[in-house]
């Protein structure tokens, strides 16, 4: 007969404790669940997976030639900084390169308060050619905050281009707790469908 003593019994209960809780974060096994998204857009056709329980919200500059789709923690704290993700289609020159997509958008994040660049490279995402890059800036906590202070933030983009348009998906969260979105945020660049399947 096997007996466990009350000083055996105590760790293993709050080891336990913790595996449930966090299956209930993030699905069994520490896995992560998902709702799909189609765009609204008329002739955009685009597809992608996004966090389950996040809100999904999609608008349209025409005059700019570009489509936001954000996708946000539906009980983020008020005028506080949260992790967001989101996709841009933006009309391009087709004869454009990823490289040159990438260092548009980098030009873009340089502007950012102690932009430093992480990495620059060229992927395949999916089977299909990308520009992934990865930058730390600091921001505030906070756009509306009186008094705010700046807190470091960490950002991924994946770029990819198709029939005219570029295509960025963006992950950003502070520095302390990006790891544990990325995950998510690779699944949902690998999910991204453009076109009809």
């Amino acid at each position: 007969m096997i007996s466990f003593s009350p000083r055996a019994v105590v760790p293993v209960a709050i080891l336990i404790i913790g595996a449930v809780f966090m299956s209930s974060l993030f699905g069994c096994s520490g896995k992560f669940s998902y709702d799909k998204y189609y765009s609204k857009t008329p002739g955009l056709e685009v597809s992608l997976d996004y966090l389950k329980g996040w809100q999904a919200k999609e608008s349209r500059n025409a005059q700019l030639g570009f489509t936001l789709v954000t996708f946000l923690i539906p009980d983020k704290k008020e005028n506080r900084f949260s992790a967001k993700m989101a996709l841009v289609v933006k009309e391009i020159d087709p004869g454009l390169a990823l490289d040159e997509l990438a260092k548009e958008a980098l030009d873009k994040a340089m502007q950012m308060k102690e932009f430093r660049l992480v990495s620059n490279r060229q992927v395949n995402i999916a089977g299909k050619p990308a520009a992934e890059i990865v930058i730390t800036y600091s921001t505030l906590d906070g756009l509306h905050r009186a008094g705010g202070g700046l807190i470091p933030v960490k950002e991924r983009m994946v770029i990819r281009k198709s029939s005219g348009r570029s295509y960025l998906l963006r992950y950003e969260n502070t520095v302390a707790d990006f790891s544990k979105l990325d995950p998510a945020f690779s699944h949902i660049a690998h999910s991204l469908i453009i076109g009809k399947k």
